[in-house]
């Protein structure tokens, strides 16, 4: 699914943050196997777009899962809240010129069935502006 390098977009944009950079191991689309918590995961939700000869808009939804084996939520809300720092309402030059805008919709903290391992959220609409050419 084309997110029109949104997820570049979001990694540049984390990667520049000292705490998060210094605390997850990665920003993923698809865990690797050996991936070790704490980490993100970047997932596309769906997209609409105008016809398709003309593409000049989209609007998607994006979730940025915080993986974490903390005990407790103190780690897994750091995370979050940094995310919603960076992202909430920023403006992300996508790499062709185009910029994407997001939106929080929804965030959550839940431990998962395995008992150790928790994942919290950020749902975000993001909307996508293309370059006019």
């Amino acid at each position: 699914m084309n997110d029109y390098g949104l997820f570049k977009a979001i990694v540049d944009a984390l990667g520049k943050n000292e705490a998060i950079a210094r605390t997850v191991t990665g920003i993923f689309t698809h865990c690797p196997p050996d991936s070790n918590p704490p980490y993100l995961l970047y997932e596309i939700l769906d997209i609409q777009t105008d016809a398709p000869a003309a593409i000049q808009r989209a609007a998607m939804s994006v979730r940025i899962s915080v993986v974490s084996t903390y005990k407790g939520i103190k780690e897994i809300s750091a995370l979050i809240n940094i995310l919603r720092q960076v992202l909430e309402n920023q403006v992300l030059l996508l790499a062709f010129g185009g910029e994407a805008r997001l939106r929080l919709q929804k965030h959550e903290i839940a431990l998962n069935k395995d008992k150790v391992t928790r994942e919290g959220y950020c749902l975000y609409k993001v909307w996508i502006r293309l370059k006019e050419e």
